[in-house]
């Protein structure tokens, strides 16, 4: 799952459409090398679930990335309308650059915690869920 694995320098273009720096490319690029290991063990995630995005800093694109790279479905759950916006604009910029091209993302305006513990979203499965 080498495809998973984002340079520094890619990272670090994706960073600056999110407002973010070289700090944040290379905790990207470092995650992406754990999640590499897990994912190997675990193997190949089909649906992804983000469970809210950053309070402070960044929309955690890694994730995003994550699920592009792996062509899997992705919901993605935060209570805060900016947020998703942000993270669907980046998205957007993404892919009028050519540099993201999954059209499986979803996003669900609601407090992650509150969502999973309601029934009708609690019996949908996911293989990875992130937070």
């Amino acid at each position: 799952m080498s495809e998973i694995r984002e340079s520094i320098r890619s990272l670090y273009a994706v960073n600056l459409l999110e407002g973010e720096g070289v700090g944040t490319a290379y905790e990207y690029y470092a995650k992406s090398k754990k999640l590499k290991r897990f994912l190997h063990a675990i193997g190949r995630p089909k649906r992804i679930l983000i469970a809210g995005l950053p309070e402070r800093y960044g929309l955690s694109m890694d994730f995003f990335l994550l699920g592009d790279r792996l062509d899997a479905e992705t919901v993605v759950i935060d209570e805060r309308p900016d947020a998703l916006e942000r993270a669907g604009n980046v998205i957007e910029a993404l892919r009028s650059e050519g540099r993201f091209h999954n059209t499986k993302i979803r996003f669900l305006e609601s407090d992650p915690v509150l969502e999973l513990g309601v029934k009708e979203f609690a019996d949908q499965k996911f293989d990875l869920a992130l937070s």
